[in-house]
């Protein structure tokens, strides 16, 4: 399997996704600061999660909030 730095793309940056994980569970937190914020070049990588997860053996549920 593959590492790939999870980011979201924002109006034309990426911003760095950091993940902590506890247990069975794990919170994202993105950094939305400009400093952090570095030029996104196309094309896109996309990540098909849903056949990421598929050999993981308990399920994961993903969930996603926005503030």
């Amino acid at each position: 399997m593959e590492s790939v730095p999870p980011a979201i793309a924002v109006d034309g940056f990426a911003h760095p996704v950091a993940a902590q994980i506890n247990g069975r569970t794990t919170t994202l937190t993105t950094d939305m600061s400009p400093a952090a914020a570095t030029p996104v070049t196309l094309p896109l990588r996309q990540v098909d999660l849903s056949a990421a997860t598929t050999g993981v053996k308990d399920n994961i549920t993903l969930t996603a909030g926005a503030g």
